[in-house]
């Protein structure tokens, strides 16, 4: 099965992302002071810093929500779900990436965003079991980019869960 450069992976072909013979394009960003790539298929757009407003009893994950053009959009705190230390010192100007998938859009909370990257998908390596630093689940794979490691990100492991909604022993 042939994936134009930007569609996401099916359902049919999970190894689509390391299919060889083409390349995808990922905006590369930074969270907690590392970098990251996402598939720009699931970026709907970049936005300047607006502070969420926060929920309740929601999960420490979710930062909040913030108005997009009328709509509630909540916000997920990358650095948090991915289970790493935020950065330091704190960016001055972070931004929320928009994610949307299958109908279902979140900001995600990025310090920066710095290019967007052709890569070839045969460069691209399963992340390994276990080992890495980030939440399990959470990659797509991994790639040698500048002299380092680029991790890239499960879009779907950004977006908010039912377990967001309320932390434990929050009221109903």
């Amino acid at each position: 099965m042939t994936l134009s450069p930007n569609a996401p992976p099916t359902a049919t072909d999970p190894q689509a992302p390391f299919a060889a013979g083409s390349q995808d394009s990922y905006l590369i960003l930074s969270i907690a002071g590392e970098r990251f790539g996402l598939p720009a298929w699931a970026v709907r757009e970049i936005r300047g810093w607006t502070p969420p407003t926060p929920l309740p009893g929601a999960a420490h994950a979710l930062a909040g929500v913030v108005n997009l053009r009328g709509t509630i959009l909540p916000v997920i705190d990358a650095a948090l779900r991915l289970g790493l230390e935020p950065a330091s010192p704190a960016p001055t100007r972070p931004v929320i990436v928009v994610l949307e998938l299958d109908g279902t859009a979140c900001g995600v909370v990025a310090d920066r965003v710095s290019d967007i990257l052709a890569l070839p998908r045969q460069a691209i390596e399963q992340p390994p079991l276990s080992g890495h630093q980030t939440a399990p689940g959470s990659l797509l794979g991994i790639t040698l980019r500048d002299g380092g490691v680029l991790r890239l990100l499960a879009p779907r492991a950004l977006l908010p869960s039912p377990a967001d909604q309320r932390q434990p022993g929050g009221h109903q």
